[in-house]
């Protein structure tokens, strides 16, 4: 992260960014996860970034409810961004064979 950090600061520009996690259950609320093998789950929760960050976080004496606000700020912005996906009218099919041609 040095890197990109260093980038971003001196105006360089975006980077790519890849971090590999590991779902901690199933593909959907209704999916348990129950076939996911319980060491390699255990394994990856302990390389979790944001378990990873919580705990650093901790150590470094802040206050885990700013921390909890922050994550019900974001579930909040999530809710709020689904409901407008869900309430915003469907796309022309011109309008969704003009975004496939364009990406």
């Amino acid at each position: 992260m040095q890197e990109p950090i260093r980038r971003a600061r001196a105006g360089e520009g975006p980077s790519l960014i890849e971090c590999m996690t590991f779902r901690h259950g199933g593909h959907h609320v209704n999916d348990p996860g129950l076939y996911l093998p319980t060491d390699e789950l255990e394994r990856w929760k302990a390389r979790d970034p944001l378990i990873i960050l919580r705990q650093r976080l901790a150590r470094a004496g802040v206050d885990s409810t700013a921390v909890d606000a922050i994550d019900e700020r974001v579930e909040q912005v999530l809710e709020e961004a689904v409901q407008f996906a869900t309430d915003s009218p469907s796309p022309s099919v011109e309008e969704f064979l003009a975004e496939i041609a364009a990406g």
